[in-house]
């Protein structure tokens, strides 16, 4: 097969065996090309000359599942490259729909952490997680977060008389030791499952859904960046950082939160149901398209709009196919592959010092620290 020729597209016909038979002709010769999805090659295309008695048939492959990271390295996705290329390439290691989302409990070998490039400073290349720490500088000591705060100051000794040395109490202990956990080592992992745990007082998602979903990809030009194609939906958590308790008088107490600790948390799997769209992918190039999800490759859209009827040439080499999880599900039964992951990016220390008071400072009772929880 050249590799590059056009077809002059005059049927096309679906099989049951997910075989698509186009017809068409090539050089005023009739030919018959024909296409088979699998989990391993998605396209897999065979031109057949007309002429019966030429017994040569040549194969070409248009499209692997495994072609998804060179294309993303060849957009400038290499983070999703990266993870993408790991769940294809490690031995499979499947999360369950029940565990997905209790991070503080999720098997600690789930956990993918690397620190050196899943961090802060890969993050704040994206507008909309410099926004979401806005977001989140801005709603510290709103009314959901105070009852998790005082009842995390309250376990760690801040209102005891005993501790109110100089009239204030200060702590900075609560997330000294995450500055020392740079590996994948099981029980580093289960500190920072710990700290989510006894600390974790604000989460933002961010993309989430398919609303806030097209808001990102319209306000990015109809482009998909490394964030999105990394990690989808993901969200973005908070911890209290250092803090300081200030008695006031009649048993009033002053909470001053002098930092946060942020850091993202996306699980990376191709869990089913649901089966979600994922793009529609060739060799070389993709397309986000939630218009023609549904279509198994864009040939439709040579159709006549009021006809119906094919129209023009097509390029069978420039065929784009949609991308489902249950592809990704099929390739793990074939091929034993297919590591799932829970991407933890490194916790950052952000200050509140530019905060006005009212986003860092609450005023509590001795009632309100016995009712916390």
């Amino acid at each position: 097969m050249a590799e590059d020729y056009k077809v002059l597209v005059t049927n096309l016909s679906y099989h049951s065996d997910g075989t698509i038979t186009v017809t068409g002709t090539k050089q005023g010769i009739k030919e018959s090309f024909s296409l088979k999805c699998t989990a391993e090659q998605l396209c897999k295309s065979t031109l057949t000359p007309k002429n019966s008695s030429n017994k040569t048939v040549t194969t070409k492959s248009l499209f692997k599942l495994s072609d998804i990271p060179s294309v993303m390295r060849a957009k400038g996705w290499h983070m999703a490259a990266y993870l993408n290329e790991k769940w294809l390439n490690d031995e499979s290691l499947e999360m369950t729909a029940a565990e997905k989302g209790d991070w503080s409990k999720i098997r600690p070998n789930l956990i993918l952490y690397k620190p050196n490039i899943f961090n802060h400073h890969w993050l704040k290349n994206f507008e909309r997680y410099n926004d979401a720490l806005d977001d989140i500088k801005t709603n510290i000591t709103s009314k959901a977060s105070r009852r998790l705060v005082l009842k995390y100051l309250k376990r760690d000794g801040a209102f005891n008389s005993s501790n109110l040395k100089g009239l204030s109490f200060s702590s900075e202990s609560n997330y000294r030791e995450l500055k020392t956990i740079n590996s994948g080592n099981v029980n580093e992992l289960k500190k920072l499952q710990t700290f989510h745990e006894n600390w974790q007082c604000q989460n933002l998602p961010i993309d989430n859904g398919l609303n806030d979903k097209l808001d990102t990809y319209i306000r990015s030009g109809f482009k998909v960046d490394d964030l999105w194609s990394t990690f989808g939906s993901f969200a973005i958590y908070a911890c209290i950082g250092d803090y300081k308790v200030i008695p006031q008088r009649n048993n009033y107490f002053m909470i001053y939160i002098e930092s946060i600790v942020c850091y993202a948390i996306d699980s990376y799997e191709f869990i089913t149901p649901p089966d979600d769209y994922l793009g529609h992918w060739s060799r070389d190039e993709f397309d986000f398209n939630l218009i023609f999800k549904k279509n198994i490759n864009n040939l439709n859209s040579h159709r006549h709009s009021r006809t119906g009827e094919f129209r023009g040439s097509f390029n069978p080499n420039n065929l784009l196919y949609p991308v489902y999880n249950s592809h990704y599900q099929e390739y793990r039964k074939k091929y034993k592959k297919g590591r799932d992951m829970v991407v933890w990016t490194k916790p950052e220390i952000i200050s509140m010092e530019d905060m006005s008071n009212e986003f860092k400072t609450f005023i509590v009772t001795k009632s309100d620290i016995n009712s916390s929880l």
